[in-house]
C-alpha cells in the first residue's frame, strides 16, 4: 500500500520507499482521522473525488493514490536544486535565450532605435518569442536615460480618440476633457517635438499584438511617422505581432515603404532547443554537472512542440513536475514521451466539428459510435498562410508559394527571408 507522508520541512514528496533524492522529508503513514476532501482537483484530473486530500492544520495536500504529499511552503523546482521557475511561461527578460535569429532580431532593432530610422516590424507565428524579444528590449532601452520607452500591450480601440487618448496618457500629454482628435494629434506633435528635438531623447513607442489593430491606427500613426527633421525620425516605432500582420500592412503602400527594418522569427533547431534549456536551467540555479534533459528527450520534445519556444517551455516544465512526482532525477526518452502523450489537446468531432477537451486519463467517445474522434493534426504553415498571403515567402523552412485568387496578382512584392530578416527581392 502506498504511504502518504508528512514533510518534516515544506517539500514535496514520494511513496515510502521511492527515491527522491531529498533529505527534507520523513515519510510516515497518514493519519485517517486528519483527511478531509479537497476541492483541489483541476491540478491533478486523473484522481477523483476522495484521491486528493487535505489536512486542515497544516495546509499540505495529499495523493493517496499516487502517495504525494505537497507541502504548502515550497515549490516544486526546490526539490531538484533550482532557485527559481526554469519555464515560466511569463515573458520574464531574464530568461531569454539568445538563439540565432532572435539575437539578430535585438540588434537589428537597437541599431534601428539608436539610428533613429523610424518603424521597425518584428513578425512570428504563436509561440516564437516575440513577447519576451519586446520584454528583453524594453529592458535594455530603460536603462538609457536618453530614451522614453513606451509600451502597448492590448491595443484593441474602438475609435481614432481612444488610440490617441492612449498615447496621450502614455506621454503624459495633458488635454481637455473635451478634446477633438484633432486637438489630440496638436497636442501629441508639440511634445514629440519638444522632447526629440529640443531635449534630444529618443521616443520609442512599442505595439505589441499589432495584427489586430484597426486601420484607423495604421493611418494615425503614418502620419506621426512623417514627423522628422533633416536627420532623424522623431518617433521610433516598433510594431511586434503574428504573421497575419504582413498582408495588411502589405497592402498599404503609403505604410510599408516607410518600414525600415523587418524581420521574421522562425521555430528553434535541435541544437538551440537543447541550448535554451539548459541556459533556462543555469539561470535558474541548476548547477548540476549532467545535463538534466537527455539527447532523446530533447529529440522527443523538439519533435512535438514543433520548435516554439512558448511549448518547449510547457513540455519541459511538465517534465521537471513529473520528476519531482515520481522521485525521478533525470527527464529521459521515456519520460518525455509521457509528458507529450499525457498533454491534453484540443479534437475536433467527426459529427458536428465542435472542439472537445480530451484527458489522457477521462476517455469520452465521440456519439453512439464508440471510436474515439482522430486528433486533429497541426496544420502546416503553408495551410494557415496560403490563403491570406498574395506573394511567396523565400527561404523559410515551410515555403509559402503563389497564394491568393486564381489569377495571377500583378505587380505584387516578392520576400526573400535570410538570415537578418524579411527583404524585397522583386516584382511579380
Amino acid at each position: 500500500m502506498l504511504a502518504p507522508c508528512l514533510p518534516a520541512k515544506p517539500c514535496f514528496a514520494v511513496p515510502k520507499g521511492g527515491l527522491c533524492g531529498s533529505a527534507l522529508f520523513t515519510v510516515r503513514p497518514w493519519p485517517k482521522s486528519t483527511l478531509t476532501t479537497s476541492p483541489i482537483v483541476s491540478k491533478f484530473p486523473h484522481v477523483k473525488g476522495e484521491g486528493i486530500r487535505q489536512d486542515p492544520a497544516k495546509g499540505a495536500v495529499c495523493l493517496p493514490e499516487v502517495g504525494l504529499c505537497f507541502g504548502t511552503g515550497m515549490s516544486y523546482y526546490k526539490a531538484l536544486g533550482l532557485n527559481k521557475e526554469p519555464f515560466s511561461t511569463s515573458p520574464d527578460p531574464s530568461f531569454f535565450f539568445h538563439s540565432r535569429e532572435h539575437k539578430a532580431a535585438l540588434c537589428r532593432l537597437q541599431i534601428a532605435i539608436s539610428l533613429k530610422r523610424g518603424m521597425s516590424v518584428i513578425l512570428g507565428d504563436i509561440g516564437t518569442g516575440k513577447t519576451t524579444l519586446s520584454r528583453k528590449l524594453a529592458r535594455e532601452l530603460s536603462e538609457d536615460p536618453d530614451v522614453i520607452f513606451n509600451l502597448i500591450l492590448n491595443p484593441y480601440f474602438r475609435t481614432e480618440k481612444q488610440f490617441l487618448s492612449r498615447l496621450a496618457r502614455l506621454f503624459h500629454i495633458k488635454v481637455s476633457s473635451r478634446a477633438t482628435g484633432l486637438d489630440y494629434m496638436e497636442a501629441i506633435e508639440r511634445y514629440l517635438f519638444h522632447t526629440g528635438v529640443e531635449e534630444r531623447k529618443t521616443v520609442v513607442l512599442l505595439i505589441d499584438e499589432a495584427q489586430i489593430l484597426p486601420d484607423f491606427v495604421f493611418e494615425v500613426l503614418r502620419i506621426l511617422l512623417n514627423y522628422e527633421t533633416n536627420e532623424y525620425k522623431i518617433l521610433q516605432l516598433v510594431l511586434v505581432g503574428q504573421m497575419e500582420l504582413m498582408p495588411r500592412i502589405g497592402g498599404m503602400s503609403n505604410f510599408w515603404d516607410r518600414i525600415a527594418m523587418k524581420y521574421v522569427l522562425n521555430p528553434l533547431c535541435e541544437d538551440e532547443v537543447r541550448d535554451m534549456v539548459d541556459y533556462r536551467l543555469r539561470e535558474a540555479g541548476y548547477t548540476g554537472a549532467a545535463p538534466l534533459f537527455t539527447d532523446e528527450a530533447i529529440r522527443t520534445i523538439l519533435k512535438e512542440s514543433g520548435g516554439y519556444p512558448r511549448k518547449l517551455t510547457l513540455y519541459c516544465h511538465n517534465c521537471l513536475e513529473h520528476l519531482v512526482m515520481y522521485g525521478k532525477k533525470i527527464v529521459e526518452g521515456d519520460v518525455a514521451r509521457r509528458v507529450v502523450d499525457e498533454d491534453v489537446k484540443p479534437v475536433h468531432s467527426e459529427a458536428d466539428g465542435s472542439v472537445a477537451q480530451v484527458s489522457p486519463f477521462v476517455v469520452r467517445r465521440d456519439g453512439d459510435t464508440g471510436k474515439m474522434p482522430a486528433p486533429r493534426q497541426a496544420e502546416t504553415q503553408e495551410e494557415d498562410l496560403a490563403p491570406k498571403l498574395p506573394f511567396e515567402v523565400r527561404g523559410r523552412p515551410r515555403k509559402v508559394a503563389n497564394a491568393g485568387s486564381d489569377a495571377e496578382p500583378a505587380e505584387e512584392p516578392v520576400y526573400d527571408i535570410k538570415d537578418h530578416g524579411l527583404r524585397v527581392i522583386g516584382r511579380r
